[in-house]
């Protein structure tokens, strides 16, 4: 009888069965999946009504600004004003005709007295 020699393999180690865990069930999604391109739609959206916003704040400013413009002209014109009207109050030819209407006249040569600071 002839006895077939064969080769015994032998595995040290045992074979592992790698760890089975369920899976836990994924339930079917409720919400509604928003594609990329309503995304995009919002985001100009948004952006686009932050544009018309900051021209709005825009437009406000200028007209502010020649609101301020309008009144720091009149103010200008109303200081021009009194400044003509102080220098035509304290004219010496006017204030001299007021002085004599009051009976106000120039001193005498005798009436002057020169008063010095030496000591």
């Amino acid at each position: 009888m002839v006895v077939a020699n064969r080769a015994v393999v032998h595995n040290p180690l045992p074979q592992h069965r790698p760890d089975f865990r369920p899976q836990p069930r994924t339930r079917p999604s409720v919400g509604v999946r928003i594609s990329p391109r309503v995304v995009a739609s919002f985001i100009v959206l948004g952006l686009s009504l932050l544009v018309i916003f900051q021209y709005g704040q825009i437009h406000r400013t200028n007209i502010q600004n020649q609101r301020l413009g309008r009144n720091l002209s009149a103010i200008h014109d109303e200081q021009r004003h009194l400044e003509l009207t102080i220098s035509q109050l304290t004219n010496p030819q006017r204030l001299e005709k007021i002085g004599y209407e009051l009976g106000l006249v120039y001193p005498a040569p005798s009436q002057i007295v020169y008063v010095s600071n030496h000591d």
